[in-house]
């Protein structure tokens, strides 16, 4: 009994490592029923049947796509299991119950085996299985192995069969090693696709990159030198416009000097005939000629004219920008990572100013309307990164809160102080214009609040963080509701105030004249120039955009080739990267969009049943404009258009 348990443990130890492939079975990825497949497709790595993949060629991105036919024959597919209603197949062999005497002298309670073979071994008929053409068995060298036992997954001479595997189904090795090599190619064929589809493919790219790697790195080079020839050329243009402005002065400036050398040429010889007139008569005429000549005398010293009123050409001076080395570098440019594939830098449809027209039909795309303001205006606002902007409304004008594109609003920040004007710093701090207590306040990144600029006795009104880090601030002396003419005396100035709060230049003037009515907002362009928003009146005003030395490029008063109902009256303004001026208009409900020279790209009047009245306006750097209106909601929509 011990030995036919000991060898039923074999059996069972056998049974239990035996190998069984079920043949896969592959359905289609777009069918709802579970319908058998016949390609899979190699760029989308799907499967698909007929009918399907007739569907997915028909598109013409998927047109050139690459299938491979999914194999379904037996010998491709083989199932190394052998079901047991095969018994009776030729090719199935199974071995009888070995006959065995159970005499006490022939019998090994050992091993449970008879002593004599000869006489008591049932031979089997081992078909088509010659001996001699396959190698010895492992577990008998001195045997022939014979046939493939399906249960255990092994190859058996007729010891194996005796002693562990009776009753087991069996059949050749050359059915086996068929099956075997069968199922290989089976699960072979997805590493073939793999090695062929995705790593030769993947290399190939690789070698594709190595090589357009050196002819990128060779254009940016280019970029660099052509950029490096602009600013040259640039700068050329520029002092050639400078000496040529300055030469034009000269020649007026000399030509104003002969012209009044010469009338003082005549002065002196009039004036010195009339000297040497009267110091003849004094020293030769005789006293009765001179009573006789006394009124001529007189008349001739008293018409001369001594008043002397000349105004002397001053030379022009050159005053040199501001040239650090970072500034340099911001205006040079510098290399940027490209993520992402290279796309057509996106604008506006732009037309000349020449051609210009009223645009009721809007190109602007819209993306979101939030109400934010308790129905106020929203009277500033200042973009935070890519997804959020500072705002603040007239009716919570004490408060900062956060807005997102997503349409989610953060809780108010509650301030002691009413909010004129919001900036944003490259760190991220944040500025604000408080009017009623004449200073500029500084929000840091850590919540603390703190005095950055004391505007008395003067008033602030917009500021401007720029990139250097300065703050430009508008300030004046009073702002009446009317905005009526100023007085002689009034202040109008825009101040520049550096990192430390320190006053570094102000801009009031320009040879004698006001530069501004009422300083009202100021931005800064991506070329590093000033414009201002000046109101003349209420309803009425313009923007001044100054070079970078302080002088005065442009002035616009809105679009010149087209008749609007109202004047131009600006709210507010944004510069973006790409080189636009963009302004809101409240009394003609409008867009306008301006280039670096002042001209005008875009004109856009917006329906009151969209946006009511614009106010405030900012951009991100992904195309998107925000506009809050008067009824206290925040439109988003997409203002750069691909080209």
């Amino acid at each position: 009994m011990s030995a036919l348990s000991e060898r039923s443990e074999k059996s069972d130890s056998a049974n239990s490592s035996q190998i069984r492939t079920p043949k896969p079975v592959y359905v289609c990825s777009v069918c709802t029923d579970e319908v058998k497949a016949k390609y899979l497709c190699q760029p989308c790595k799907k499967y698909f049947c007929e009918k399907c993949k007739s569907s997915h060629t028909s598109s013409v991105q998927n047109a050139k796509h690459k299938f491979t036919e999914i194999l379904e024959t037996e010998s491709e597919t083989p199932d190394l299991s052998l079901d047991l209603a095969k018994v009776s197949s030729p090719e199935m062999q199974k071995t009888p119950q070995r006959v065995v005497t159970s005499s006490p002298k022939n019998t090994d309670r050992s091993t449970g085996r008879a002593k004599n073979h000869n006489d008591h071994t049932v031979h089997i008929d081992y078909g088509n299985t010659p001996r001699g053409k396959y190698s010895k068995c492992q577990r008998h060298p001195t045997k022939d192995i014979q046939l493939h036992c399906v249960e255990c997954n092994k190859i058996v001479c007729s010891e194996c069969i005796v002693e562990v595997h009776q009753r087991h189904q069996f059949v050749s090795i050359e059915e086996a090693g068929t099956r075997l090599k069968g199922h290989f190619h089976t699960i072979l064929a997805p590493v073939k696709t793999f090695y062929h589809d995705e790593l030769e493919t993947a290399y190939n790219n690789l070698e594709v990159a190595e090589e357009q790697y050196s002819v990128k790195t060779e254009q940016t080079i280019d970029e660099i030198h052509k950029r490096a020839s602009q600013l040259h050329d640039d700068i050329d243009r520029i002092r050639d416009s400078i000496i040529s402005s300055i030469e034009t002065k000269q020649k007026q400036d000399m030509d104003e000097f002969v012209t009044t050398k010469e009338l003082l040429s005549d002065r002196l010889a009039h004036t010195g005939d009339v000297i040497s007139r009267v110091e003849n008569a004094i020293e030769n005429d005789n006293d009765t000629s001179m009573l006789r000549s006394e009124h001529e005398y007189t008349s001739l010293i008293t018409n001369v004219d001594r008043n002397l009123s000349l105004r002397e050409p001053k030379p022009s001076r050159f005053a040199a920008g501001l040239s650090t080395e970072e500034r340099v570098k911001d205006l040079f440019g510098n290399t940027v990572q490209i993520d992402e594939p290279d796309n057509t830098m996106a604008t506006w449809r732009m037309r000349g100013e020449d051609k210009l027209e009223i645009s009721k039909d809007l190109d602007l795309s819209r993306v979101l309307s939030v109400p934010v303001g308790d129905g106020q205006p929203i009277h500033t606002m200042v973009a935070l990164g890519h997804a959020e902007v500072w705002f603040s409304t007239l009716s919570n004008s004490k408060q900062a809160q956060l807005f997102g594109i997503d349409g989610r609003i953060e809780k108010p920040l509650e301030l002691e102080f009413s909010v004129k004007d919001l900036s944003v710093s490259r760190p991220g701090d944040l500025f604000l214009s408080c009017f009623d207590t004449r200073c500029v306040k500084r929000i840091r990144l850590n919540g603390t609040v703190e005095t950055f600029f004391n505007t008395s006795p003067l008033h602030p009104l917009g500021i401007h963080v720029l990139r250097s880090g300065s703050v430009m601030v508008c300030v004046v002396d009073q702002i009446s509701t009317n905005m009526k003419q100023m007085k002689p005396y009034s202040k109008r100035q825009l101040v520049k105030v550096s990192k430390t709060g320190k006053v570094i230049k102000r801009m009031a003037y320009n040879l004698d004249l006001r530069l501004f009515t009422l300083p009202f907002k100021v931005n800064e362009t991506v070329d590093e120039e000033l414009v201002v928003l000046d109101k003349s009146s209420k309803d009425k005003g313009r923007l001044i955009m100054f070079t970078r030395n302080e002088q005065i490029k442009f002035v616009y008063n809105g679009p010149q080739s087209i008749r609007t109902e109202y004047p131009f009256c600006p709210m507010d303004l944004v510069c973006d990267n790409f080189g636009h001026t963009i302004v809101v208009d409240s009394n003609n409900n409008a867009i306008h969009m301006l280039d670096k020279f002042g001209k005008v790209l875009r004109f856009h009047q917006i329906g009151r049943d969209w946006i009511d009245i614009p106010w405030s306006v900012a951009v991100d750097n992904r195309g998107l404009m925000l506009v809050g209106d008067s009824a206290g909601t925040m439109h988003i929509m997409r203002y750069l258009l691909n080209s």
